[in-house]
C-alpha cells in the first residue's frame, strides 16, 4: 500500500516542474477525463494546487472501470477514445481537453481551432512543450548552461530545429523510454547535460528524474501551464503551434 505521504510527494514533485509563473490558469477552462483508469486522483490534486478553478471531469469516464464501458479502446491517441470529451467540449466550449490513458503514462490533448476543435499529434504536443520549456527558461534567465531535449528515431526532427536555433544540446535514442532514461541517468553519472524535456511520438512524456518513464501526471500540469501562458498572450495551443510552424519554415527558407 502507497501511503499518503507518498502521494504528496509525488504530486509536490511534479509541482515542482513548473516553469511559469502561473499568469492566466484561474481564468482557464479545462475538461479532464481519465479514460475509466487511474488518473484521476493525482491529476485533479494537481490541477487544484495549479490554481486551475474551472475544471470539468467527464462523469461518465470518471471512476476506474477495467471494462471501459463508453470508451472500448482508451487509446488517447485515437478520435474514438476523446470522442465523449470532444461532445463536453461543444457545450462547455474549454480552452483545453486533455485524456489520460489507463496507468496514466500516456495523454492526449485537444484545442479550439476556429468552431472546432483540434486533437494535437504527440509530436505536435512535444514540439510545443519543449519549445514552451526553453523560452519560459530564458525569460527567466534560468536557463542551465548544459541545458538538453531528448528524444527518439522515430519522433519529428523538429525537435533538433528548436534545439539548434536555442543553443540547447538535442540527442537522439532508440524507440522507447528506456533508452531516454539511461542517457538521462549517464547525464547525471557525469555531469554533461541538464535535461529539460523527453519524448516520443506516441503521447509520451519525461521531465524530472523522480520517473524514469513517460508520466501523464506531467504532462497534463506542463501543458496545462502552457495553455494558460498562450491564453494571457490572447492564443489558442493551435495557434501557437501555427505560429511555431511558420517560424520554423521562415527560418529554413533563409540562405
Amino acid at each position: 500500500t502507497i501511503d499518503e505521504k507518498c502521494l504528496d510527494d509525488f504530486v509536490q514533485a511534479v509541482y515542482d516542474q513548473r516553469v511559469g509563473d502561473g499568469a492566466g490558469i484561474d481564468a482557464l477552462k479545462l475538461v479532464y477525463t481519465p479514460l475509466n483508469g487511474t488518473g484521476l486522483e493525482c491529476v485533479k490534486k494537481l490541477l487544484k494546487k495549479l490554481g486551475v478553478t474551472h475544471v470539468t471531469v467527464v462523469p461518465e469516464q470518471e471512476k476506474p472501470d477495467g471494462d471501459f464501458p463508453t470508451c472500448p479502446y482508451p487509446n488517447p491517441e485515437i478520435r474514438e477514445a476523446m470522442a465523449l470529451g470532444l461532445s463536453y467540449c461543444e457545450r462547455l466550449r474549454p480552452d483545453l481537453l486533455i485524456g489520460t490513458d489507463p496507468d496514466c503514462d500516456r495523454m492526449g490533448a485537444a484545442v479550439p481551432d476556429g468552431e472546432d476543435y483540434r486533437l494535437l499529434t504527440g509530436n505536435e504536443m512535444g514540439v510545443l512543450l519543449l519549445d514552451y520549456i526553453i523560452t519560459a527558461h530564458i525569460r527567466k534567465g534560468t536557463l542551465p548552461e548544459n541545458a538538453a531535449a531528448l528524444s527518439t528515431i522515430v519522433t519529428s526532427k523538429m525537435v533538433r530545429r528548436i534545439c539548434d536555433v536555442n543553443n540547447i544540446h538535442f540527442e537522439e535514442t532508440f524507440t522507447g523510454f528506456k533508452f531516454m532514461a539511461e542517457k538521462l541517468a549517464e547525464y547525471q553519472r557525469d555531469g554533461s547535460y541538464q535535461y529539460l524535456l523527453a519524448f516520443e511520438e506516441s503521447y509520451g512524456y519525461m521531465m524530472g528524474d523522480y520517473v524514469r518513464d513517460k508520466d501523464a501526471v506531467t504532462a497534463c500540469v506542463m501543458i496545462t501551464e502552457m495553455a494558460a501562458y498562450y491564453f494571457e498572450q490572447g492564443m489558442t495551443l493551435a495557434q501557437a503551434l501555427d505560429a511555431l510552424f511558420c517560424l520554423k519554415s521562415s527560418s529554413e527558407s533563409k540562405p
